[in-house]
């Protein structure tokens, strides 16, 4: 009786045709998706680390500027602008200088803090550019000069506190004192 099996292997068959195109398909499927997976994560990574745009957000940042403000702004709604035009000029100089050391003191935060919060050095420039104009109107006060302040404005035409109120919201607003200086002249400090 012959062998059940034949010598060779009668099981084996063809390989079916591929198409060229399936083959690169093949080839193509994985690296695509490792691409997309590559971007999505690069995405990612990159959204963690980006500032929310135009707020102070950053924790190191917000607690210094919080500290510092909380100090600047009962400072100044302290010095009532009132008396003669040396006086006067005398309180708006007092109530400079606190904003000076506020914005001194949040410009000694980590170089590294700083860049992690983007408009940071937008909004010290802000407060830079107000206290200019004060620093003008008190200089036009102590020459007996009846003056207007006038609020800077930023490039869009709007005054600049409402740029810096914005971006601190929660953490530091800018006192009322600061953009109308007689307005403590009707309450008791």
């Amino acid at each position: 009786m012959p062998a059940y099996l034949p010598d060779e292997d009668a099981w084996r068959y063809d390989l079916p045709p591929v198409s060229p195109g399936w083959r690169w398909m093949a080839l193509l499927a994985p690296l695509v998706a490792l691409a997309v997976a590559a971007a999505a994560t690069f995405s990612l990574l990159h959204s963690l680390e980006e500032d929310e745009r135009g707020y102070l957000d950053d924790p190191e940042v917000t607690g210094v500027v919080t500290i510092a403000c909380a100090i600047m702004t009962s400072t100044v709604d302290g010095l009532r602008v009132g008396g003669p035009p040396r006086r006067q000029a005398a309180v708006l100089a007092d109530q400079n200088l606190a904003v000076e050391r506020m914005i001194d003191t949040v410009r000694r935060i980590d170089a590294a803090d700083r860049r992690s919060d983007r408009p940071l050095d937008a909004w010290l420039e802000d407060w830079d550019s107000l206290l200019r104009a004060r620093d003008r109107y008190a200089r036009q006060v102590s020459t007996g000069f009846d003056a207007t302040f006038r609020v800077p404005t930023g490039p869009d035409d709007r005054p600049v506190v409402e740029r810096m109120d914005r971006a601190a919201d929660g953490t530091c607003r800018v006192p009322d004192v600061l953009v109308d200086p007689f307005s403590a002249g009707d309450q008791d400090v």
